[in-house]
């Protein structure tokens, strides 16, 4: 994409993500023609402007991509939900316009972030996913949603300058937050955007910004402990209050093996499992737990078992970050799984 020549498997893609959003969209015509026209023009046109006047690039994945191509992406999304909209009779000028806005910022971040043609099938998919949301909300609901949107843009463009994540990465971030606050319920953004601030204020102080580059495996990483409880809310597996302690467990357990990586790669540092845990229970998990403060009383006993259990995960993970061998992808995984797991001690929560 924008020029980049790598292997893709776009071509492959396209068929099948055509398929699978006519299939979704159930004879809904709205459903399936703003997601393909999204692919087909969208896409497209940050793929010409991207490679023909892009000069400002950002990396993505195994290559890079332009501002330029990005911002066209954004209107060229915008104009195919909010058109589509309006002059099919589906919605009207208002309702639209916040769809489009909506829709639009979200593909291109989609957009951003997929590698490799992959955006073949994540453009139209998660575009699809994302209108079946929008388009029965109320008008106050979308504003909402993209006040939301636009505050975690804001957050993470501040942040960016200091931050180690690459420009795919830092669209990743907001894709989190957002998603976490729209699945499941805002207060669910919380812990993932401390998170974001704690590495960026680890990241400012040591002046790490020029000396590491973090992709979205990072983020991926953090969205395996964040994700299945927000999911798991709305589905309506667990309570509000069962998924926000895990998420909160599982995001204090991502901070303290993130602090304690950190202490490991730098020169005078020796790592203190004990500080890191602190560091991790006080920066994420008390954002998450002051709103079920309703409930202290039943989090007592799990919440001694979780700073427990993460003290002795950083040790753990401390002895695999040396014994590792292996690409850095795989690191990131492990302490996704290993936070999700540590979360689930929520459900020593009595009922």
């Amino acid at each position: 994409m924008h020029g980049i020549k790598r292997p893709s498997y776009g071509e492959v893609l396209f068929a099948p993500a055509v398929a699978v959003v006519f299939a979704l969209a159930d004879g809904d015509r709205f459903l399936y023609l703003i997601p393909i026209l999204i692919l087909t023009i969208a896409d497209a046109a940050g793929a010409v402007v991207g490679t023909r006047w892009g000069r400002q690039f950002y990396s993505s994945g195994g290559g890079f991509k332009t501002i330029e191509g990005s911002m066209i992406v954004l209107l060229t999304a915008f104009l195919c939900g909010f058109l589509t909209l309006l002059f099919g009779g589906r919605a009207d000028v208002l309702h639209s316009l916040w769809i489009g806005l909506i829709l639009g910022t979200l593909a291109m971040m989609v957009e951003g972030i997929s590698d490799r043609g992959f955006d073949n099938i994540v453009i139209p998919v998660g575009c699809y996913m994302i209108l079946e949301r929008l388009i029965v909300l109320d008008m106050p609901s979308l504003m909402g949603r993209f006040v939301v949107l636009l505050v975690l843009v804001i957050l993470v463009l501040i942040g960016s300058r200091w931050s180690t994540l690459n420009g795919g990465a830092l669209l990743g971030s907001v894709l989190l937050g957002y998603g976490c606050a729209v699945i499941a319920d805002w207060r669910f953004a919380f812990p993932p955007v401390a998170v974001f601030f704690f590495h960026v204020i680890t990241t400012r102080k040591h002046k790490l910004t020029d000396k590491y580059d973090h992709r979205l495996d990072a983020v991926i990483s953090l969205a395996t402990g964040c994700l299945p409880w927000a999911i798991a809310a709305e589905s309506g597996i667990v309570g509000f209050s069962t998924a926000l302690a895990g998420l909160t467990f599982a995001m204090g357990a991502h901070v303290a093996m993130i602090d304690s990586a950190t202490r490991a790669c730098l020169p005078g540092y020796v790592i203190t499992p004990i500080r890191s845990t602190l560091k991790g229970w006080l920066i994420a998990s008390v954002s998450g737990l002051i709103w079920l403060w309703l409930d202290f009383e039943k989090l007592v006993i799990p919440m001694i078992f979780v700073v427990l259990c993460i003290w002795l995960t950083v040790i753990l993970f401390s002895k695999i970050r040396v014994w590792y061998r292996g690409h850095i992808t795989g690191l990131w995984v492990i302490e996704g799984c290993l936070a999700l797991v540590i979360s689930t001690l929520v459900f020593f929560v009595p009922s």
